[in-house]
């Protein structure tokens, strides 16, 4: 044991002060895209549901709502996982692998 404690000074540890402090600027991240930020970037009417225009709009005439918040996400792992077809969470939908077929008619 006193091997392994022979290079350890005792008393107390002082940090030493940066002599040249400058200030520092965060760099953007180009991978690290906020969901606000990429809508940002894409044309008003730019349709980034995952759900095809036509099914789209037919879903907000149907039911009288915008559908522009929601967000469909079509191979879920998650969603076989929990032994779901599909589920949701907030505006996203999540389906099961080969579960999304946004033509087929309701059963």
């Amino acid at each position: 044991m006193m091997a392994a404690t022979r290079g350890i000074q005792s008393g107390p540890i002082q940090m030493k002060a940066v002599d040249d402090e400058k200030d520092i600027q965060l760099k953007s991240d180009p991978l690290n895209k906020t969901p606000q930020a990429e809508n940002s970037l894409l044309p008003k009417n730019t349709n980034n549901t995952g759900m095809p225009e036509d099914i789209q709009a037919k879903m907000e005439s149907a039911l009288n709502t915008g559908f522009s918040e929601v967000r469909v996400h079509p191979n879920s792992q998650k969603a076989t996982d929990l032994g779901a077809l599909a589920y949701t969470r907030g505006n996203d939908i999540y389906f099961a692998p080969g579960k999304y077929e946004p033509g087929s008619r309701a059963e």
